[in-house]
């Protein structure tokens, strides 16, 4: 890795509750570069205290009709080309059975996810990790943002 640090962010994603799994954001790491997740941030915009929490789900889809975001260089030796493409996605994707991180978030808070050691770096090469939200039947609409930084 060449310690460029970089991030991308989803803006405000809408996800309606029926329920509803949304994807918000994914990262693709090109065949001959490796990319480190350093630290993701998921926010939502609270709605009512009597909401059921959402799921937050970090994995890997496997198809999806996916839309680029700007990424951008956060520190590193020289400006250059990130090798990192940030997606989101306007057809939700189908999904591998592999689920790498789950947790439930209410709709009135966030989350923050901060890698700092090498043990704990979510690492990988050719491939697309992305994170996704199911909101439950009963919910309020919500508007969800999802930012991540990465090292290659």
């Amino acid at each position: 890795m060449a310690r460029t640090y970089c991030c991308a962010s989803s803006g405000a994603v809408s996800v309606t509750a029926s329920p509803t799994t949304k994807t918000i954001l994914g990262l693709v790491a090109p065949a001959n570069q490796a990319l480190a997740i350093k630290r993701w941030i998921i926010s939502c915009e609270g709605v009512a205290a009597t909401d059921k929490p959402i799921l937050v789900e970090l994995g890997k889809p496997t198809s999806g009709t996916q839309v680029d975001i700007t990424e951008f260089q956060l520190s590193g030796p020289v400006p250059g080309a990130i090798q990192g493409v940030a997606k989101t996605y306007s057809a939700e994707p189908t999904w591998t059975s592999l689920i790498y991180y789950a947790h439930y978030l209410h709709l009135q808070s966030g989350h923050e996810k901060v890698l700092q050691r090498a043990e704990d770096e979510w690492v990988f090469v050719n491939s697309i990790w992305a994170l996704r939200v199911t909101n439950p039947s009963g919910n309020s609409t919500t508007n969800i943002c999802v930012a991540v930084e990465w090292e290659e």
